[in-house]
């Protein structure tokens, strides 16, 4: 299996990496290049860009399924998340969300769902579609593609992350203010603990 890096990049400046633990080699980086609609991977041995993937308008957020099989990417213009296939670079599939996307995606341990940061718009000069303007977390089942759960939020969401024991997750807030901790046990805010279940439905 191939060993993948994520960096999320703005006009080449601003980057996060990710990644995925394999004992194979090449290891790849996936550049997100967010002032366009692409994203270039990029072997680390050469520093080459090997192959481009084009289509997802304004690239913003990404997550590697657990395998290495896939990385989820999101794209801040469409409200879409697209399913990229990382042994061919082929658009798979793709979710439409329901609010505008921002910042780091995760899986959960299982594997089964994956969590999507959403932030207002703030004025952003894009076109947003019909997407709600709402803070809050969406819930993507990755076995049916689907948007199974929206958890509102009253702080703009940003980053969110795991905890090492896989049971909650912290959503941080665009503004700085704040940060919240959440179970995924219902899928509903449950005061400043929410706890992630084995079974997610």
């Amino acid at each position: 299996m191939k060993r993948y890096i994520v960096k999320l990049s703005l006009l080449s400046l601003l980057g996060l990496l990710l990644a995925i633990p394999s004992s194979a080699s090449p290891i790849r980086v996936y550049s997100l290049n967010l002032s366009g609609a692409s994203v270039s991977v990029i072997d680390t041995e050469t520093n080459q860009v090997v192959h481009t993937i084009t289509g997802i308008p304004w690239p913003r957020g990404s997550a590697f399924s657990p395998d290495g099989r896939f990385i989820y990417v999101c794209s801040e213009e469409e409200h879409n998340l697209y399913v990229v296939d990382t042994t061919t670079y082929a658009i798979t599939n793709k979710v439409h969300l329901n609010g505008h996307p921002s910042g780091s995606l995760v899986i959960t341990r299982d594997g089964n769902h994956l969590l999507v940061p959403k932030n207002p718009y703030y004025g952003l000069a894009i076109d947003h579609h019909d997407a709600p303007d709402t803070a809050g977390i969406d819930v993507v089942d990755l076995r049916s593609l689907k948007v199974i759960k929206s958890i509102p939020m009253k702080e703009a969401v940003h980053d969110l992350f795991i905890s090492p024991d896989g049971k909650y997750v912290i959503a941080g807030s665009a503004k700085g203010q704040a940060s919240e901790a959440y179970g995924l046990a219902v899928w509903d805010l449950v005061g400043v603990l929410f706890q992630i279940s084995e079974n997610c439905e």
